[in-house]
């Protein structure tokens, strides 16, 4: 699977290479997947550990600071 921090998110999302963000519920916490023109990629910290993020509003702001104003969000495995 493809990773990205937040610059790569950031340039590929103005080079138009994403088509869709999902924050995904895993355990307590919620990751940042990507949908790309070339596969789905995982946000990651710069140890290239997933980002998770225990609260979701963090993380909508994150991606908000990306150019992002819409997202998924699937809780099915969020506990």
């Amino acid at each position: 699977m493809q990773t990205l921090n937040l610059e790569q998110l950031k340039a590929a999302t103005l080079a138009g290479g994403v088509t869709g963000i999902t924050l995904r519920g895993d355990g307590a916490a919620f990751v940042v997947s990507v949908q790309t023109q070339r596969g789905e990629a995982i946000m990651v910290t710069s140890r290239q550990q997933p980002r998770r993020f225990a609260d979701p509003r963090n993380a909508l702001q994150v991606l908000r600071s990306t150019g992002w104003q819409e997202f998924r969000i699937d809780t099915l495995q969020w506990r």
